[in-house]
């Protein structure tokens, strides 16, 4: 056998070899830029989340008798009790979902008797990566976060003491 044909033969196969690893090595980097990507995302999404929740606590505290956002066009443009008709704004702009792309924020209402909103949640069915507030069971998904601004409860009324005997009221 010629030796020209044994080393292009070992050529071919140490080409193989390294065309192989290569492509694991570039299947693991796509796969870690996926992840980070999936990261950001998630970061992204508490982020804009938390802006939304934080303008509707902000929409609420602006005016009393203290009222919920009706949409989120009313974080944008706050014009209840304007005169000089300059609104108020609670919200620099209107946050898109990252994982849809879209402002298509699913609004959590209110517990009734009161209208409006009280918070947003992704519409997206996306699995997440954060275990952040989800049971071991579950397969989280990012449309399980809410983003909800908490009203502070009522003060409780302060209780009263008895008087004592004999001392002045």
């Amino acid at each position: 056998m010629p030796s020209g044909s044994r080393e292009r033969g070992l050529t071919w196969w140490g080409l193989m070899v390294v065309l192989a690893l290569s492509g694991a090595a570039l299947a693991a980097l796509g796969r870690q830029w996926s992840l980070q990507t999936q990261r950001e995302r998630e970061a992204e999404l508490r982020f804009r989340g938390e802006q939304i929740s934080q303008a509707v606590g902000r929409y609420r505290a602006a005016r009393q008798p203290a009222a919920w956002p009706q949409g989120l066009q009313d974080l944008l443009e706050d014009r209840r009790g304007s005169l000089e008709g300059e609104p108020r704004h609670h919200l620099r702009r209107l946050w898109t979902d990252p994982f849809t792309g879209r402002a298509d924020w699913e609004l959590l209402p209110a517990a009734e008797p009161e209208r409006g909103f009280v918070g947003v949640r992704s519409r997206s069915d996306a699995r997440r990566l954060s275990h952040q507030g989800a049971m071991p069971q579950d397969e989280p998904r990012v449309s399980d976060w809410r983003f909800v601004h908490h009203a502070p409860a009522a003060p409780a009324p302060r209780p009263t003491r008895p008087a004592r005997r004999g001392a002045p009221p």
